[in-house]
């Protein structure tokens, strides 16, 4: 699980670093946070897992949930600057 978690933290800097629009930006939030998105799905399988494990994995996915938070913060941001220089 850890190994997915960084994966999936990897993939959603590498497709930031490539969107043009929001649109783009927005489509990469849904895929990893969404309802149905990796992160959650990570987040829901938690539960058959051992406390102490529960406990380790759920602080690094909420740490990956908010490095990948941040990052589409500062790429919705760079969008919209780059929209009203246009």
């Amino acid at each position: 699980m850890k190994e997915a978690l960084q994966q999936i933290l990897d993939e959603a800097k590498a497709r930031l670093q490539e969107v043009q629009t929001v649109q783009e930006a927005e489509d990469v939030r849904i895929k990893v946070l969404g309802k149905k998105g990796q992160l959650t799905g990570i987040l829901k399988s938690m539960g058959g897992l051992s406390p102490e494990e529960r406990k380790e994995l759920g602080m690094q996915a909420n740490k990956a949930k908010g490095e990948i938070e941040a990052m589409l913060n500062r790429t919705f941001e760079q969008l919209k600057e780059k929209a009203q220089e246009a």
